[in-house]
């Protein structure tokens, strides 16, 4: 390969005239013409393959880098909705139980800390419906979260530095807690149905039985004095004592006596509902509700004491058991309670609408 004069490159054009083989230029001469004209350039593929990868490279990367982008935004979403979905369902928790705008709010900011977000992911503010987009009957809490994302990649294509995934959710939170009402089916000792004092000597309690007794013991329950008498207390309200088959004058054996007595909680909410009254016991008396440890009260036979459970005291939906165990040191034995519940009406169960 020589220099050519005519093109100022390496050619292979000058080769015949150089080495005077005429033929050979005279056959080769179109190459001038041929490579070194601007239709000769344009029809020249060399270097095509190089152009094309670079091409196809940069449009590998810039898909790799949307698929980046984009999977990070829908990874934030996703992981956004569910701390929206915990935090209204918690709010309406609060709510249902408080009634109050402003527990349900900061119960919900509390959820979206908790999960490390800042409280500016919070739109604007948690809103209480009145009327659930499912239930009209019913309210509910609804949550909007939303959080900016930097793009990598797509900023390098787009006008655009960042996007904001949303997150939203409706918690069905029922109707807001109502006043506390009666509970109907507490039971004093010694009643019927409708609350009147059973006649004196009845045998069973319509509402308690005795579920545990000493060795020897009869289980049978007899109704005992309701007005005045010798030691036992009298009149405590609308009730009767109670105890073993024999009244006041029989003497039972020693040991613990186990008076149970049963009520419904159904239609209404358990963390709200609270007993009280005053009780009489002869002799000793532990007070169990449920499962929950037993509290023993300082009772006398001769005297009333006021006894109470409260709100925390461990009730639940449904059917609740309350035993009272009387401890019989000696003599006869008994029970008196006179007793009363209140808790409000429960609304809808919570449920996430959207």
């Amino acid at each position: 390969m020589l220099f050519c004069n005519v093109c100022s490159k390496k050619c292979s054009v000058m080769v015949g005239k150089v080495y005077g083989v005429g033929a050979a230029y005279t056959a080769n001469s179109n190459l001038k013409s041929r490579y070194h004209t601007p239709l000769g350039l344009l029809r020249d593929r060399r270097g095509s393959i190089a152009l094309l990868g670079f091409v196809a490279m940069t449009a590998v990367l810039g898909m790799a880098g949307l698929a980046l982008d984009l999977g990070t935004e829908y990874v934030q979403q996703a992981r956004l909705q569910k701390v929206a979905d915990s935090a209204a369902m918690a709010g309406a928790m609060s709510w249902a139980k408080t009634s109050s705008t402003a527990a349900a709010t900061a119960t919900i900011k509390a959820v979206v800390l908790a999960n490390g977000y800042p409280a500016t992911v919070i739109q604007a503010k948690p809103a209480i419906l009145a009327q659930s987009p499912r239930n009209s009957a019913y309210s509910a809490v609804q949550v909007s979260l939303a959080i900016p994302v930097s793009l990598t990649f797509l900023r390098a294509i787009t006008s655009a530095t960042s996007v904001t995934p949303t997150a939203y959710a409706i918690v069905e939170a029922g109707t807001a807690p109502s006043a506390a009402s009666s509970v109907p089916t507490v039971f004093s000792t010694g009643v019927d149905a409708s609350g009147t004092v059973i006649k004196q000597g009845t045998l069973n309690d319509p509402h308690y039985t005795l579920t545990v007794v000493p060795s020897g013991a009869p289980s049978t329950i007899q109704i005992g004095e309701s007005s005045a008498s010798n030691y036992w207390t009298g009149a405590i309200g609308k009730s009767a004592w109670i105890g073993p088959s024999g009244g006041r004058d029989a003497t039972q054996p020693k040991g613990s006596y186990g008076f149970k007595t049963t009520f419904d909680l159904t239609g209404y909410d358990p963390t709200t509902m609270q007993i009280s009254g005053q009780i009489a016991g002869d002799d000793q008396v532990a007070i169990q509700l449920n499962s929950a440890a037993r509290v023993t009260t300082n009772v006398s036979w001769g005297t009333t004491t006021t006894f109470s459970l409260p709100k925390d005291s461990g009730f639940i939906n449904g059917i609740n058991v309350l035993t009272f165990y009387v401890n019989n040191t000696g003599g006869a034995t008994g029970l008196r309670v006179d007793m009363s519940g209140t808790a409000s009406l429960s609304g809808g169960k919570l449920m996430l609408v959207q």
